[in-house]
């Protein structure tokens, strides 16, 4: 009666508590009844109690398929290391699985009180059930995926840490003395969606614009490009993979971009694109050479290795949280403040697989908008590349961040479907210190621990 009077609130635990106080009162169950079910009643959650019911309700079976993830090495082996959080996967008839971390902490809970039993000695031996499971589970649970690729890099950063220690002395960093804030910080705007007749001239008070490499491939952008070097210094940025197709257009047509388009610099994907264009004879000395955020710089250390390399302006990565972001030198750094995250850039075509085009020389999914959207209805665009046939997926919420105590030389605006004027009206705000909010809007790991 005590645990039935403390829970007075949650419908569910009254009617268990109910039933097993009926079942006591009576003769022809009394003796079914223990003392201890109010026990383990106490230590069930509304989920758990929801996942026992429906493993109980595949009554016309003793066993379901089941799985947990595990962490392997490229031999397929297991590593000494096991997750913090082991994440199970199953199918449960009439039964849909909104979020693995719950639902696997519910697991861990009911194979702990004894109340269902996880056997890994005993398996099915039709191995289609389990190819099933993963084609049908593992699609559905992204956001898994993402935590166990966190939880499995910082497992192999700590096991490294403690089996490879550091010797001799210890090197410390010391910059030049500077302002703690950078009195006109720069704003950098990449358009990752050009317009041909857009009305670029009413731009406003932007600094630096990146513009992709393909754009300066087409006659048909020439008189847009104009209009935005009237506006603020022309940046190529560079496409994300550079294979055989991208290789060839960059050997043939760059040099000849770079002298006829008042370019003021190169934003580079990774470290092997300085080298690239250094093999191509390409006078980088000439450009300000800017590394984005796909080269993850979360400390000085890379940051200053990078500036001895020749980048001239290093972007943080999309990753990092506030907290590192301010241990960065802010001389030549650059912060994302604005824009959708790329969530993956694949050598895959989601337009050819499913039938909408026939080849991409039919050149379909140019400036056109397409995307994902999962079980949930969450909407996650995506980007096609028929150069190299490459997609690029980007997140279904807008990272925005407030500049406010923020340190750096510049801060950059990635735009993907928004209008002109909708574009300016996004600069005026990020320039006051503002941040756009709302349910289409995050901060991404920005005030979290990575």
């Amino acid at each position: 009666m005590d645990s039935l009077k403390y829970n007075l609130d949650e419908d569910y635990l009254v009617e268990m508590y109910t039933n097993i106080l009926i079942s006591d009162m009576d003769s022809r169950t009394k003796n079914k009844c223990h003392v201890c079910f109010v026990e383990i009643l106490k230590q069930l959650s509304k989920n758990d109690l929801e996942v026992l019911n429906r493993i109980y309700m595949m009554k016309h079976t003793s066993s379901i398929p089941f799985g947990k993830l595990n962490i392997v090495d490229s031999n397929n082996k297991p590593l000494k290391y096991e997750l913090h959080n082991p994440v199970y996967i199953a199918k449960i008839d009439n039964y849909i699985i909104d979020n693995y971390n719950v639902f696997s902490k519910s697991i861990e809970n009911l194979n702990r009180l004894g109340l269902i039993e996880i056997n890994y000695t005993k398996y099915f031996t039709d191995k289609s059930i389990y190819d099933s499971l993963i084609q049908k589970v593992l699609p559905t649970c992204t956001s898994i995926l993402n935590d166990l690729r966190r939880e499995t890099l910082n497992l192999f950063v700590q096991n490294m840490l403690t089996k490879y220690k550091k010797q001799g002395k210890k090197i410390s960093y010391t910059f030049p003395k500077m302002e703690l804030m950078i009195p006109n910080p720069k704003i950098a705007l990449l358009l990752q969606n050009l317009e041909e007749n857009g009305k670029y001239e009413i731009l406003e008070q932007v600094d630096y614009i990146y513009l992709p490499f393909y754009y300066f491939l087409k006659e048909n952008y020439f008189e847009a490009i104009r209009k935005l070097s009237e506006k603020a210094q022309l940046y190529i940025y560079l496409p994300s993979i550079i294979r055989k197709n991208y290789h060839q257009l960059l050997d043939l047509k760059l040099k000849n971009i770079l002298s006829t388009f008042q370019i003021t610099g190169i934003v580079l994907q990774n470290l092997g694109d300085i080298f690239l264009l250094r093999a191509m004879k390409i006078p980088l000395e000439n450009y300000e050479i800017v590394a984005n955020d796909t080269l993850n710089v979360f400390q000085n250390e890379t940051l200053n290795e990078l500036r001895k390399i020749g980048f001239n302006r290093i972007t943080a990565s999309t990753e990092i949280n506030k907290e590192d972001l301010l241990r960065l030198n802010p001389s030549h750094l650059e912060v994302i403040v604005y824009g959708r995250t790329k969530l993956m850039t694949t050598q895959y075509c989601f337009m050819g697989k499913t039938n909408c085009c026939s080849s991409c020389s039919s050149r379909f999914c140019r400036n056109k908008q397409y995307f994902l959207k999962d079980r949930l209805s969450y909407i996650f665009p995506i980007k096609p590349d028929a150069i190299e046939t490459v997609t690029t997926i980007y997140n279904s919420k807008i990272t925005s961040i407030s500049i406010k105590e923020l340190k750096a030389n510049t801060f950059r605006i990635s735009i993907l479907e928004e209008t002109i004027e909708e574009t300016n009206k996004i600069i005026q705000k990020i320039k006051k210190g503002d941040k756009l909010e709302g349910k289409n809007y995050t901060n991404g790991n920005f005030t979290k621990e990575i």
